[in-house]
């Protein structure tokens, strides 16, 4: 009897741990996925996607957070793209981050159903990028890094499992990456200038 609160007590401190945004392998490659990144995707209202990420076969999840340079200075606008795959059917939602006199909030942007063309045309796209190849990524040079640059974080979940992939999209723009970046943001009526890139 006297162990029961004791083992209560575990279980609920134990079920309280905060879950990182992003795997042990991602932080320990760079630690702007904990500082930064992951704060970033929180006050977006996003979930970590790499905890259970093993889903059925035909689902998929896509999330492509843009964070301009100016973000870690003066806290100017992140956008977040999420896109839920499932048997042909997937839905598009997109949020960015408002500042305004020292007042926080988060505007939707987007918000509608993809159709089966515009997905096809989004995997085909998914399919030449190749912006998953390694399951934990980076299209820059080791030891790259500005505060000048909008970045781009490329998530993806899957039946095989999750990787993220990390670009200075604004200084380092890949032919073979772009047409995929900028169907994205098309998906969600957004303009490279508005996600400053």
């Amino acid at each position: 009897m006297i162990l029961l609160p004791a083992i209560l007590l575990a279980i609920s401190s134990a079920a309280e741990v905060p879950v990182s945004m992003f795997p042990s392998d991602a932080i320990e490659s760079n630690n702007n996925y904990r500082d930064w990144y992951g704060p970033e995707l929180e006050r977006l209202g996003e979930i970590p996607l790499w905890v259970d990420s093993r889903v059925a076969p035909g689902k998929q999840t896509i999330r492509f957070t843009f964070i301009p340079g100016a973000t870690r200075i003066v806290g100017r606008n992140a956008t977040v793209i999420r896109i839920e795959i499932e048997e042909g059917k997937g839905r598009l939602i997109a949020r960015t981050e408002i500042y305004d006199h020292r007042k926080h909030s988060i505007r939707e942007v987007a918000g509608k159903s993809l159709s089966p063309t515009e997905i096809i045309k989004l995997q085909d796209l998914v399919d030449k990028a190749d912006p998953w190849k390694f399951p934990i990524g980076t299209w820059e040079e080791p030891g790259q890094l500005s505060i000048h640059c909008t970045e781009l974080l490329m998530e993806r979940r899957q039946h095989s499992g999750y990787a993220v992939s990390h670009i200075l999209i604004s200084c380092n723009q890949p032919n073979r990456l772009m047409p995929l970046v900028d169907y994205i943001t098309e998906l969600a009526g957004q303009k490279r200038k508005d996600l400053r890139y």
